[in-house]
């Protein structure tokens, strides 16, 4: 019993305390882009959404409420195959959060259009794989999010850049539009022939 508490312990730990390796030096939350930029060097993918918040404040015992917006940037770096790539958050220009995607990739392997494109790839990735895409289109769509409070739910909007890439692959085989939403793939779909 004493064992699992230990390990349930460190696993704590270690999800709570995410860090990204550049070389010898660590880069964490509360970091400032300069900060990461510095130890890591330019990231392979950036993409940037701006988050509004309705927020409540209570002011003399009165709920006041205030749209506030909040800038969300998307860094990926590809340390290569051997290595994670790691896409970073920053809100205001801090690091909100360190995720881990998928195994990292070669730059020299550009366009093999016979490779997959998985979902929750960045773009830098589908352009590694598939080169450049023959149509590109971007929208900007708002979503409502309610986020329960202790006493009431607080609304909030979000605001998501989504990204339509096309490729065309000539006659003998089908088109493929890629679709990104904050710089990530969700969607990857068949079009008709190519021409």
């Amino acid at each position: 019993m004493v064992r699992v508490a230990v390990v349930l312990t460190f696993l704590a730990l270690s999800s709570s305390a995410m860090a990204l390796r550049c070389g010898t030096r660590l880069v964490d939350e509360g970091d400032t882009q300069g900060h990461v930029q510095a130890r890591c060097g330019e990231p392979v993918d950036v993409s940037l959404r701006i988050e509004s918040q309705t927020v409540l404040q209570n002011i003399a015992g009165a709920l006041f409420q205030q749209t506030v917006e909040i800038v969300v940037e998307s860094w990926t770096y590809n340390f290569g195959p051997t290595r994670f790539m790691q896409r970073l958050e920053f809100r205001d220009g801090i690091v909100s959060r360190i995720e881990t995607l998928g195994r990292g990739y070669r730059p020299s392997r550009v366009g093999q259009r016979g490779r997959n494109i998985h979902l929750r790839e960045s773009r830098g990735r589908v352009r590694a794989t598939w080169g450049e895409p023959t149509e590109r289109e971007v929208r900007t769509e708002t979503s409502s999010v309610y986020i329960p409070g202790p006493t009431s739910a607080v609304g909030a909007s979000r605001t998501t850049e989504v990204e339509y890439w096309t490729y065309n692959f000539g006659p003998s085989r089908f088109m493929r539009r890629v679709v990104f939403e904050d710089g990530q793939v969700v969607r990857v779909e068949t079009l008709g022939r190519g021409y």
